[in-house]
């Protein structure tokens, strides 16, 4: 390698005539330029190269070395280690040069003391020297006094006129301090020193705030540029669920302070899963499992209605346009487990029959009736209320809890349309009672109409069961369940299906199958008429058979465009009768068709002059009610579609799914069990409904939140003291007392004070249904109250069905 190369790479020791290579030289270290500007002027100088002049301190730093050829051994932290590293005031010394450097020990370590200015002739002080020898004599003798006045002196001075023996001022005092003197100067300088100390302290300490607030102010930015990448990347509920595990990391364990927001959340994952939210909770910054439980007993869902529910409804329908405002009611019932539970927080007996507004009676529940309203043209639904029966709820109290809905949520601004059940006996006598028929399909309260209609989830399912069951005649020709297993026995064989979707669970169906809708619609669908036409087709049938199986093949037609006629979901879809309801749409010429065979369809074992089975008039009352409700809502809102789908009780259905899946999916849940669920569901907190359900999953969502009951404070319910009718009593205040021997000293320690009377007063007429029926008939409570039959260790109620 050349010289030159060598220089190019930098690797020759920069000093004047010295020849080291760093490639080449292996006992020898290469240093650094000091970063320090004038260090490195120092060794610039002293190193005698031209050739480094005007190069910057930085650049000489990178690019340049020195060999440790030129610096003393005293230079080195180690002197035996040219490679231990130079000192921090390391000078390069060692110059082959005509005019090397000072050596060592004549540098200049210190810089020459400033020259001091005189003070001006009147500001001068006049002291007194006291001087000792620098003999060996003892400190007394050493110690001279001038005598006379007081003399002016400085240093120079005292060197021109002191004595010939060299002299060392000791204190620039009057004369030696005393004992006390001294004690005092050392207390103010120790006390000065202390203060000085907490200045200190108090200085660090403001460094570390600054310093800490830098890095909190750098990591903020960064903390706030990965969250706006976050809330882009995660979805909503995600980037909700980190950025509070964010923000709670930054906390202490009792410094947690949830939003209602968040407090949502976690219930939600609560109600989902109690076993995966206890397990969650050891990993992740969660509230604990009683502080939720605190807040959903602080919600007010007791049986009957829910006003802080219907106030908060009236607020939101302030500012909600007149069609959105337009509902249908539901009302279905579900089976309960008979238990009894002691409320010890309310020391009070519960799971009696209940139907709110204080109105008990000493029966356990077995059955809940809940009520929900869904918006006709919006997609937005709301439990409202609910009741507790000992077995299906009676026609009598069902209609007078139906008016007081109805006129609860007219109060709230809302406008009820329909009103939509299932064809249990309860629902049929009372629309019964109400007048309702299949030519005239509404009632009235207050002058304004109300239609009813059936559930076609449930006309469709009963469909089914009776052709299972009995099968049906058309003119003459027999529909058979046979027919239906015959198609599945000849399909399921082949490679290609023509009903791919017919298995055996359709044909033999399992305990609790019938209740799933679609094991109804898809046996009640153009497939399997398809496959009916093609198999009679294959087995060349003639005659008879070969009717029965065209008639059974038009039956399922048929009862499958009634059925897509009353379940369509969107505007416009590739089958006609799926499609949006409108004047111009297939829906009301083919119902026109259906009108002409339904009155003819009989059950195939029925009695000739025998009525028609409900489900069959049931399809013929929802066609008619159907084409009144169009007609209405086309001359009040000048509305131009309609999705039939939201005629239905699914989100009821839905709702009583989420309830029973809470514990181990139980389909018969208790009293407490069941109010513990609505509480959820109503309020919002239920992510998706059970994959056991019944129906189809509904799109809707709950009108208010979790945070809707969080803000506010459950109003105080007015209980109605107007006494209720003779038909809405089931005890009555006549006959004797029946006394029932118990056990008091049981009932003390395990139930409290257990005591009901019941009375009902019998001072109104019964309803009639024609004459316009108002909706301010409601029940009257029951009074229970404490009697003095403890000291017998007895009890007493009055008479009635008490005693069975």
């Amino acid at each position: 390698m050349t010289t030159k190369s060598k220089w190019n790479k930098r690797t020759q020791c920069s000093a004047i005539n010295c020849k080291n290579y760093q490639c080449n030289s292996t006992n020898i270290a290469f240093h650094r330029f000091p970063k320090d500007p004038e260090r490195c002027a120092r060794w610039v100088q002293h190193l005698r190269n031209a050739s480094l002049m005007g190069i910057s301190s930085q650049r000489l730093n990178l690019n340049y070395r020195v060999c440790s050829a030129h610096f003393h051994a005293t230079q080195f932290k180690r002197p035996s280690n040219v490679h231990a590293g130079l000192k921090w005031d390391a000078v390069p010394t060692m110059i082959d040069a005509p005019n090397p450097p000072p050596p060592l020990d004549l540098e200049l370590r210190r810089k020459p003391p400033k020259p001091r200015q005189e003070l001006p002739p009147k500001k001068r002080k006049k002291i007194n020297i006291v001087y000792l020898s620098n003999a060996g004599s003892s400190a007394a003798d050493s110690v001279q006094q001038p005598t006379g006045s007081e003399t002016d002196i400085n240093l120079l001075d005292a060197s021109e006129a002191g004595p010939s023996m060299p002299l060392t001022p000791l204190f620039p005092t009057m004369a030696l301090p005393t004992g006390l003197e001294a004690a005092a100067k050392e207390h103010a300088l120790k006390m000065k020193i202390r203060s000085l100390k907490v200045q200190v302290c108090k200085l660090k300490a403001k460094m570390r705030e600054v310093n800490r607030l830098k890095k909190t102010r750098k990591a903020g930015v960064n903390k706030e540029s990965v969250m706006k990448q976050m809330k882009k990347l995660l979805p909503a509920k995600a980037y909700a669920f980190v950025s509070t595990q964010i923000h709670m990391s930054q906390r202490k364990a009792h410094g947690f302070r949830w939003t209602t927001q968040d407090k949502a959340f976690f219930l939600s994952l609560l109600h989902a899963n109690p076993k995966c939210y206890r397990l969650l909770f050891k990993v992740f910054s969660m509230p604990s499992v009683r502080t939720l439980q605190k807040l959903m007993k602080s919600i007010d869902f007791k049986p009957g209605f829910n006003h802080t529910i219907l106030a908060t409804m009236k607020k939101a329908m302030e500012t909600t346009k007149p069609m959105d405002k337009v509902c249908a009611i539901i009302t279905d019932e579900m089976s309960l487990k008979q238990a009894v539970h002691y409320n010890e927080s309310a020391d009070r007996i519960e799971s009696f029959e209940d139907f709110g507004r204080g109105l008990r009676t000493p029966y356990v529940a077995n059955y809940a009736s809940a009520f929900m309203v869904r918006g006709l043209f919006r997609k937005w639904k709301q439990l409202f209320g609910y009741c507790f029966t000992s077995g299906p709820i009676p026609h009598t109290h069902l209609q007078s809890l139906l008016l007081e809905a109805i006129c609860e949520l007219r109060k709230a601004g809302m406008e009820c349309l329909v009103f939509i059940c299932d064809q249990g006996s309860g629902n049929r006598s009372m629309l019964a009672r109400l007048g309702v028929t299949k030519e005239k399909p509404y009632f009235e309260v207050d002058a304004v109409r109300v239609f009813c209609l059936w559930d076609p989830p449930h006309l469709i399912k009963n469909i089914r069961n009776n052709w299972r069951s009995s099968g049906f005649t058309l003119d003459g020709d027999h529909i058979f369940w046979g027919i239906l297993e015959d198609l599945y026995t000849y399909d399921s064989k082949q490679d290609i299906r023509l009903c791919c979707r017919l298995t055996k669970k359709h044909v033999h169906l399992l305990p609790f199958a019938s209740m799933r809708v679609r094991f109804a619609t898809q046996v009640l669908s153009h497939s399997v008429a398809v496959g009916i036409k093609t198999l009679a087709q294959v087995k060349q049938l003639t005659g008879q058979a070969q009717r029965n199986y065209m008639a059974a093949a038009k039956f399922c037609e048929n009862f499958d465009g009634i059925f897509n006629c009353f379940n369509s979901k969107q505007l416009k879809d590739s089958h006609k009768l799926k499609s949006a309801l409108s004047d111009a749409s297939a829906h009301f010429p083919f119902l026109e068709k259906c009108m002409e065979w339904l009155p003819r369809l009989k059950l195939a074992r029925a009695r000739p002059g025998t009525k028609q089975i409900p489900c069959v008039e049931g399809w013929q009352h929802n066609i008619v009610c159907l084409k009144m409700i169009w007609c209405d809502l086309r001359e009040r809102h000048q509305v131009s579609h309609l999705l039939t789908n939201r005629l239905n009780q699914d989100c009821l259905e839905n709702a009583y799914s989420a309830i029973r899946a809470r514990g181990g999916n139980r389909d018969s849940p208790d009293s407490v069990q069941f109010e513990c669920g609505y509480r959820a569901v109503a309020t919002g907190l239920m992510f998706n409904n059970s994959e056991k359900t019944n129906c189809e999953q509904d799109l809707d969502t709950f009108l208010l939140q979790f945070s809707t009951y969080a803000s506010q404070e459950s109003p105080q319910v007015v209980i109605d003291t107007e006494p209720i009718s003779a038909e809405h009593c089931y005890i009555s205040q006549e006959g004797p007392r029946i006394i029932v021997p118990v056990n008091t000293e049981k009932i003390m320690n395990e139930h409290g004070y257990a005591r009901m009377i019941t009375d009902c007063k019998v001072d109104d007429p019964p309803v009639t249904a024609n004459a316009g029926v108002k909706a301010d008939q409601v029940e009257q409570p029951m009074d229970y109250s404490l009697d003095n039959q403890f000291d017998s260790h007895q009890i007493s109620f009055s008479s009635g069905n008490h005693g069975k």
